[in-house]
């Protein structure tokens, strides 16, 4: 019991990166980091690719041709070099294995989150203020990855983070409350929704994928 005791001491003890040391950690790591952003926000805008299309029955019609363009296009327009694309969705499949629109969309939104969570809780969070800095590219990727269709999945962890992060001032109160607003929608957002947010923040919130 005494050693439990002691172990679970040492646990607790063990304190978490500053925000300089963790300014320090972005600065060292920051081509990387701009590079995952990168890859992360191309995937939010391939899958608006998908709720371009007019109605639902080409959605479905798109469906059965899914796995071709994920291979013709998505994977091979990939913009990171160092990061596979069906590694990161965790799709263990051959080429044509027949996997949907929907698959990929969940896939791509669920490990954005995860990412977004993983790069906060090691640099803070990604703003744009922050990462300018470190490029000369006008269009910065930030960790403001607002996907189309998502689940309510990581919607506690991720409130309580970026509330920390407003009160460190790593994110600006603006984009702070359009995270907000984007976990109070429902699984998928609508074009209202797309036009409130980019109304409330003063930008883009999405941006489509240019072929």
């Amino acid at each position: 019991m005494k050693r439990l005791l002691f172990f679970m001491f040492l646990l607790l003890s063990i304190p978490a990166f500053s925000q300089p040391e963790k300014d320090a950690l972005l600065a060292k790591d920051s081509e990387s980091v701009l590079e995952r952003l990168k890859f992360m926000h191309y995937l939010d805008e391939v899958g608006m690719e998908y709720w371009k299309m007019e109605n639902n029955e080409i959605r479905e019609t798109s469906d059965e041709t899914f796995p071709y363009y994920f291979s013709s296009k998505i994977i091979k327009n990939n913009p990171a070099s160092s990061i596979d694309i069906k590694e990161y969705l965790g799709f263990n499949f051959k080429e044509f294995v027949p996997i949907t629109w929907k698959d990929f969309l969940y896939a791509a939104y669920n490990k954005n989150m995860l990412s977004l969570i993983e790069l906060t809780d090691k640099y803070g969070y990604l703003s744009a203020d922050r990462l300018k800095k470190y490029t000369a590219d006008d269009k910065i990727m930030d960790g403001n990855v607002i996907f189309a269709v998502r689940t309510n999945k990581y919607d506690k962890q991720l409130k309580k983070m970026l509330k920390h992060e407003c009160k460190l001032g790593n994110i600006s109160l603006k984009e702070y409350e359009s995270f907000n607003f984007f976990l109070q929608r429902k699984n998928a957002l609508t074009k209202q929704d797309i036009a409130e947010l980019e109304k409330n923040t003063g930008k883009k919130a999405i941006f489509v994928h240019k072929q």
